[in-house]
């Protein structure tokens, strides 16, 4: 998995965007209101909408190593 796969749709003032693993990173470096694992943990409610899939190569999105990644 690299940071160019598109994990998500990233919802800020009724805008949404696709969302990828970096730039993810650096909303979350941008002292996000959420932690990285609230962003990773399905059970949390955040303005990420996650997809299981990257939509655009079917890859398995791994979210434990994504919360890796942004943690960094």
């Amino acid at each position: 998995m690299t940071g160019k796969n598109t994990i998500g749709i990233f919802t800020s003032f009724s805008v949404e965007t696709l969302c990828t693993i970096d730039e993810l990173g650096e909303r979350f470096a941008g002292q996000s209101r959420y932690t990285a694992k609230q962003y990773c943990d399905f059970r949390y409610s955040t303005n990420l909408q996650r997809f299981k899939y990257d939509p655009f190569t079917g890859e398995e999105i791994d979210w434990k190593e994504v919360e890796r990644m942004i943690e960094l």
